[in-house]
Formats: C-alpha cells, structure tokens, sequence
C-alpha cells in the first residue's frame, strides 16, 4: 500500500476514534451549547438541536479537484479543493496529492487550509532530493475550524519552493476517479 494511503486511512481513523470519544461529545457541547440525544451514537444519528428537538442528520459539504492544478510560479499560492461555507462554525477535514514533476531537486510544499482571511491550518511536507529526475508523490492531510459570519470560500491552498510541481485531482495508479484532493466541512453550529 502507497505510503500517501496510509496517511489517509491513519487519518480517518483517528477522525473516526475523535468522532465517536465522549471528549469530542463534551467539547462540541461546551462550543455549541447543543446537547447530545441520550441515544446519541458519536456525531452519527440524533442530535439534539437549539429548541431542544432531537434532528437527525448534521450537515457537511463536500469538495474535490476536477482536474490537476500546476504550481507554476514557486511562492505563489494556488487553490486547491475548496467548499462554499455559509455563516456559521465549520470543521474542516482535507487532504491533498502533491507530486513533484520530473526534477532530481529537493522539493518543500506548504499547504494551508483557510477562507483567504483566516488560516485554520497548515501542513508541510519535504521531499528529498534525488540522483535523478524522478516523479515523486506526497500526501498531506489539513484539518481545522473556521467561523464564519457570512457566505465564503474555504480551501487548501498550497505553495512550492520549486515551480512547476503538482496538486494532484486523482491518484495515480488504478485511478477511481478525482479522490485525491479532497475537503469536507461539517458544520459544527
């Protein structure tokens, strides 16, 4: 298994024990003021809303790259996956597929996850340098919170120390289509 899967599934599987711990209970209580359903099962199923009723589902978004984006000029941002927020506290999960184009040089990318205000996170990665050109493949995972009084855009956007390197749409080998940049807001209140 390609080590950027690992990292995806290491990933979703701390997300998946962070999601059904009462510690997030708790903490999305205290952020909120919304109290659990007593039948409450993690942040799947009931939950109760602001009038005290028990609602069924929570609202998420989802966004994921059409097509490959070149990082044509080093220091310069470019955007990634990106959502459509609407007023409110969001909780944002995301991860990106980065690839080097064909260069024997070190390569630094940093990636940040924001509403182009406010940074809610950031990830870096280091790829080595090598003997000769090769095409090299990352994968980074961003998460954080954004509060947002009206309608905005949150993406991970991602800069390169070297020009020309990608953020990939879809994974490279047996493709099932463009997963491979990826984001995910839930919506937290």
């Amino acid at each position: 298994m390609p080590r950027r899967d690992k990292a995806l599934i290491a990933v979703i599987a701390a997300c998946a024990l962070l999601l059904a711990s009462s510690t997030l209970v708790n903490l999305a209580t205290q952020a909120t003021g919304i109290l659990p359903c007593a039948s409450f099962p993690a942040l799947i199923g009931p939950i109760t809303t602001t009038a005290g009723a028990c609602a069924t589902s929570q609202a998420y978004l989802t966004g994921a790259l059409s097509s490959a984006v070149t990082m044509t000029t080093a220091g310069t941002f470019y955007a990634g996956p990106t959502v459509s927020l609407t007023a409110g506290t969001w909780m944002l999960i995301g991860s990106v597929s980065l690839q080097t184009t064909s260069t024997a040089s070190a390569v630094e990318i940093t990636c940040k996850l924001w509403d182009a205000t406010t940074t809610a996170g950031a990830g870096y990665v280091a790829i080595g340098a090598v003997a000769s050109a090769a095409v090299r493949n990352e994968q980074m995972a961003v998460t954080g919170v954004l509060v947002e009084t009206g309608s905005v855009t949150g993406e991970i956007s991602c800069t390169s120390n070297t020009a020309s390197q990608l953020i990939e749409a879809a994974p490279g080998y047996t493709s099932p289509g463009n997963y491979a940049s990826t984001l995910v807001a839930v919506r937290l209140k």
